[in-house]
């Protein structure tokens, strides 16, 4: 995402939990070729915590849009799923939200959503009605943490569907749902399926196929025999996705600017 903003000429500031990625970030090739041409340029600001109240708060003066993707995919055991996962994942989603109500300069926040969070992939689960296409606009509720516990897939999509319900809150409360305070900007919600494709900043192979790559790569790349294997899912290429963020930015393109109200866009082919 952050290569392709580059490419359509954007100047970028990155919050990042740690700061030994700008590092990482600023030595990947395509980042180097993206600010070649000497016109743009991309800060970091480190932002420990994303939970912390007012985390954006000092971060975003003078910003016009803002692209929030962060999300935790934490892979074997853990002992606090709802605080590795869930919260970071809410908080921060609440808390970019609440900057950038406090910043007059921001006009549009794109979030990184998922299709997870409106649609339970275990069908023992399944809310939504049979035989009926998912749209953009369906919704889940909350999960418990009987649902999530001790497994950190179905607490990513207890924590995607908190996050996205916890946006439509937010909206509802500050004026975008027949509140009374109208808001400043509008809310643009990317929902990909599964993304495979290449990572950038993977500096390993386990890298490589940490995420939806596992269901592919990951497949391919196993020991024992093929046999019995067969995967079906919806899917996206990471490219396409992060079109689609630079896309949702253009204020003058597909998306006009709607102050106070959110959008919501599902990606995936089957």
């Amino acid at each position: 995402v952050l290569v392709k903003i580059l490419q359509a000429g954007y100047n970028v500031r990155v919050t990042l939990r740690e700061m030994s990625q700008a590092d990482a970030i600023l030595s990947s090739g395509l980042v180097k070729e993206a600010l070649s041409c000497g016109k743009l340029d991309i800060s970091f600001v480190h932002v420990p915590d994303f939970t912390a109240p007012d985390a954006f708060g000092s971060v975003l003066s003078n910003v016009t849009q803002i692209v929030h993707v962060a999300s935790a995919l934490r892979r074997g055991p853990s002992r606090d799923l709802k605080g590795a996962i869930i919260d970071v994942a809410v908080m921060g989603t609440k808390n970019i939200l609440r900057a950038a109500q406090n910043c007059p300069s921001v006009r549009r926040v794109v979030i990184t959503s998922s299709t997870s969070a409106i649609v339970d992939p275990h069908p023992a689960v399944n809310q939504s009605p049979t035989g009926r296409c998912i749209t953009p606009s369906d919704r889940h509720v909350d999960y418990d943490a009987e649902y999530y516990r001790g497994n950190s897939h179905k607490a990513y999509t207890a924590a995607k569907t908190a996050a996205l319900n916890a946006t439509d809150a937010f909206l509802a409360a500050a004026g975008g749902g027949g509140g009374t305070s109208p808001l400043h900007f509008d809310v643009i919600n990317i929902m990909p399926s599964f993304v495979f494709g290449p990572k950038g900043l993977a500096a390993s192979p386990a890298d490589i196929i940490n995420g939806s790559n596992i269901f592919g790569i990951g497949t391919v790349m196993r020991h024992n025999s093929w046999k019995g294997i067969r995967l079906e899912a919806v899917c996206c290429h990471v490219d396409d996705v992060a079109q689609i963020h630079v896309n949702a930015l253009d204020e003058r393109g597909l998306l006009p600017l709607k102050p106070g109200t959110h959008r919501d866009f599902i990606l995936g082919v089957k």
